[in-house]
């Protein structure tokens, strides 16, 4: 009953909002923050999560969900979902269907009076991307408070550290119950198993290990997850298949000619005893093996995540390119080019394992300290980058309309989501293992130590214990920070 009061409210307060606004900016809002709502959605569901759960988190939170705000085939999804009518109201919704909010409109009076000011709404707000990063980091700070330590992964390795880590967790799964009823492991194994009076028990050793499955044919669906797993595994192990990943829809496994293998359909041929489909791709060699790796990775190469590329191969972007950057030429691997004082434009290039600022160039391991600062006189960004030998490196990019400051803003966030990821966890480890020696860090005006932190000049230095510290935040104001 007080849902259906509340829905009442909202069309109220949508009338009132027309009154101020106008039916048409009104309606325009609606359709965004609809779009809006069901990319997050997507990215928290399908992408973040997911990535939570393998124990991995990508540098930056809110970049994922910008790449899918950018997906030409998600915005033809979700404006197509928004514009069916779909179902009666829900009696526990807290707002109507937004499709019945516009229709509503078409009924209300446009005033006459309103000046439009068609300036996007981001006008009105101070760097933008950097508080939806701020925003996502505060909920991740929620959501992570009682998990171990994560690593920091690409996007572009979502599929190794998603799907391949959880078909051969469950590849280990089925290695041990094959073992338990008395058969040989691999797919040669499983094979024995369904085509015997084994598939009954070997089904009935998965559940004990938790494994379930809906419907009638709880046995055939528990047989076919088990023969995916293990010839997924085996096909990514031998280089059969590999995953592709996509900000337009799940993780596809494919072959070297980027063709899309159906290892859930042919498994459930498998299930009921037709192997064809299996036999195309996995060889009998193969077949009598267990994948390589039966164990579930428990973050050993986390050092090669944070010091190299991907999986710890040389080679993988250490960013997903993003606007402004553009692809480079040579060794670099991105680009841009921004206003810079009196007519010269700052170039940053970032590579694998260095950044430049025009003609200075700065490797990761070399980076000892990163700052960023406003000149309140110029107003002027200014990005320094502290270096274990002492010099420092600066880039100082300068524009005076909106369209030039958006671009360096986007340019100094993609730079710090990348020195973040690089340089960052580094840093942190450092000061942690400091700290627990019994040191003391000094960053910035502030010193770290085991017993808390202090600030302040030498006479009013204030010490606060870290008892005492419930949280922390920062904002960029002049050539300073709190």
């Amino acid at each position: 009953v007080s849902l259906k009061v509340r829905r009442g409210q909202e069309v109220v307060a949508d009338e009132a909002a027309v009154k101020v606004a106008g039916k048409q900016c009104f309606a325009d809002a609606l359709l965004r923050l609809n779009i809006a709502t069901q990319a997050e959605l997507v990215y928290l569901n399908s992408y973040l999560l997911p990535l939570l759960q393998s124990g991995s988190r990508p540098a930056s939170l809110a970049y994922g969900l910008r790449r899918i705000l950018c997906d030409p085939s998600r915005m033809t999804e979700f404006a197509s979902t928004t514009s069916h009518k779909g179902k009666e109201t829900d009696v526990w919704a807290t707002h109507p269907p937004t499709r019945e909010r516009i229709e509503h409109l078409a009924s209300l009076e446009d005033p006459s009076d309103i000046k439009m000011d068609h300036r996007p709404a981001t006008e009105l707000w101070s760097n933008p991307a950097r508080w939806s990063e701020r925003s996502y980091e505060s909920r991740f700070d929620r959501w992570t408070s009682d998990l171990p330590k994560l690593r920091i992964t690409e996007w572009e390795s979502f599929g190794d550290d998603t799907v391949a880590r959880f078909q051969r967790a469950r590849a280990a799964d089925v290695h041990r119950s094959l073992e338990r009823i008395g058969l040989g492991g691999g797919l040669d194994g499983l094979r024995t198993a369904v085509g015997s009076d084994k598939a009954a028990s070997l089904a009935g050793t998965l559940i004990g290990l938790g494994w379930h499955a809906s419907g009638n044919n709880e046995r055939e669906e528990l047989l076919a997850a088990a023969i995916e797993a293990e010839a997924v595994s085996v096909a990514l192990d031998n280089e059969i298949a590999w995953i592709r990943f996509s900000w337009s829809g799940p993780p596809l496994l494919v072959d070297a000619h980027d063709k899309p293998l159906q290892f859930d359909e042919w498994s459930r041929e498998a299930a009921r005893d037709d192997w064809r489909g299996l036999d195309a791709i996995i060889t009998p060699e193969l077949r009598a093996r267990p994948a390589g790796d039966l164990r579930p990775s428990d973050g050993a190469h986390d050092d090669d995540r944070l010091s190299g590329s991907a999986n710890g191969k040389e080679g993988a972007n250490p960013i997903p390119p993003c606007p402004p950057f553009k692809r480079a030429s040579g060794e670099w691997l991105w680009e841009v080019a921004l206003p810079g004082h009196v007519g010269r434009p700052v170039k940053v290039r970032i590579g694998q394992n260095a950044l430049a600022f025009n003609k200075a160039v700065a490797t990761f391991v070399d980076i000892d300290h990163v700052s960023i600062s406003t000149d309140q006189n110029t107003g002027r960004t200014v990005l320094t980058l502290k270096l274990t030998s002492g010099k420092s490196l600066s880039a100082c990019p300068s524009a005076v309309n909106s369209a030039g400051r958006s671009k360096i803003a986007a340019a100094v966030e993609v730079v710090l989501m990348v020195l973040s990821s690089r340089v960052g966890p580094r840093l942190r480890a450092q000061i942690v293992d400091e700290i627990t020696r019994g040191g003391e860090v000094e960053v910035g005006t502030v010193i770290l130590s085991e017993a808390g932190l202090a600030y302040g000049k030498n006479r009013k230095r204030r010490c606060v214990p870290w008892r005492k510290v419930s949280g922390t935040s920062s904002s960029g104001r002049g050539n300073g920070a709190t």
